[in-house]
């Protein structure tokens, strides 16, 4: 009979092989979600629970430093670049904690695939032609419903009390944190959950109306509508994140970019 024997060269790569199935699922199983409805149900319970929470906690210390919101028309942007930052931790935080570690998913498994130099290119030309065409829905909207045409979202991102550093600090928050958190949430986990219950024609509608919602506004809420159509059809095909990634990031940060800037020019920027 024979026996093999098993060098350190062989033991090597024995655990390599298995460090790279851990890294990486199965070709069979990169569609399918990790998700169930329990995990879908705590980890929005828990970011709602920590987005209440982190909310009253502003408030409060808002009103400590003579903020308050019932005697004032808006809280600095210094404040709101908190409220931003609230809703990034508790995304983040919720699917890291329940998925990540509850669950021992890798980021692989959550949305968070490598993707190719094609898919990214892709991302940056949609994310320029976002800019525009999303504008123009939110002013249509407005239009329509009688509204006055204007940046509803004005108010929470140039309040009285502007400072630049809370600009900066908004632009990283609200610009690349934000987006990064609601892909995390809305494309890596209510999504591919509802496309396996449903299938996508009814996932991606459904986790944009949800993902619109959030953004109050009716016009803006129209808009992100639309957008989230756009960022669930770059996940479905891409099978990745990162491009729907890079296509909010781009959106948020590019449109704070010119904010700030028709700011720093003088420019009145509640002109568009």
């Amino acid at each position: 009979m024979a026996v093999k024997l098993f060098t350190a060269d062989d033991k090597k790569n024995t655990d390599m092989d298995k460090n790279e199935a851990e890294i990486a699922p199965p070709p069979s199983d990169q569609k399918k979600s990790p998700w169930n409805w329990l995990d879908v149900l705590l980890i929005t319970m828990t970011s709602i629970i920590l987005i209440i929470l982190g909310t009253l906690s502003i408030s409060y210390w808002a009103q400590i430093n003579q903020q308050g919101l019932l005697n004032e028309d808006s809280l600095p942007l210094s404040y709101n670049a908190a409220l931003a930052g609230i809703e990034a931790i508790a995304l983040v935080g919720s699917v890291f904690f329940l998925g990540r570690l509850k669950r021992k998913l890798n980021w692989q498994r959550t949305g968070l695939r490598p993707t190719t130099s094609g898919w990214i290119l892709a991302a940056l030309a949609v994310a320029m032609a976002f800019i525009p065409l999303l504008g123009l829905i939110a002013v249509l909207i407005q239009k329509t419903l009688g509204m006055p045409v204007q940046n509803p979202q004005l108010q929470f991102l140039v309040p009285e009390g502007f400072t630049w550093n809370a600009a900066f600090a908004m632009f990283l928050i609200g610009g690349i944190a934000v987006p990064f958190a609601e892909e995390l949430y809305f494309r890596g986990v209510l999504y591919p959950w509802l496309r396996d219950i449903s299938g996508p024609w009814i996932a991606a509608p459904t986790s944009a109306l949800v993902f619109g919602m959030l953004h109050g506004d009716i016009a803006i809420a129209g808009a992100s509508f639309v957008m989230g159509l756009v960022l669930a059809w770059f996940y479905e095909r891409s099978r990745s994140l990162w491009p729907s990634i890079l296509i909010h990031i781009a959106n948020n940060s590019i449109k704070l970019l010119i904010l700030y800037l028709m700011i720093a020019m003088g420019i009145d920027p509640s002109v568009i």
